[in-house]
């Protein structure tokens, strides 16, 4: 771990927890509409067909939501790992700052 370098920017990580979560809530809109699409067919559907592929939506349904929410779960620890490294820099910063440089040689 020692050898691990840091190749983006906490402001890269950020920007990409906030695109990959307006990917997600665009996928929860298409979700939505689909459910809307669906609960729509159902009504005029009545035989055992309709019941098999309302049971199989759900189940694919539940799977899908299920993904997008593991996938937030990344969009929040990308943006708690950018705000700690924010944290952890600061601090660093402020622990050289205060060194003495003074009297080094002196």
């Amino acid at each position: 771990m020692a050898d691990l370098i840091l190749k983006v920017t906490s402001e890269e990580v950020r920007n990409k927890a906030q695109e990959i979560s307006t990917q997600r809530e665009l996928l929860e809109g298409y979700m939505q509409e689909m459910q809307n699409q669906v609960t729509s067919l159902e009504s005029s559907w009545e035989a055992d067909s309709g019941s098999k592929y309302m049971e199989v939506y759900q189940n694919v349904s539940n799977n899908i939501k299920k993904s997008l929410d593991t996938l937030q779960t990344h969009v929040d620890n990308l943006s708690q790992a950018a705000e700690r490294y924010e944290t952890l820099e600061g601090q660093q910063t402020q622990v050289v700052n205060s060194l003495r440089t003074d009297s080094i040689f002196g």
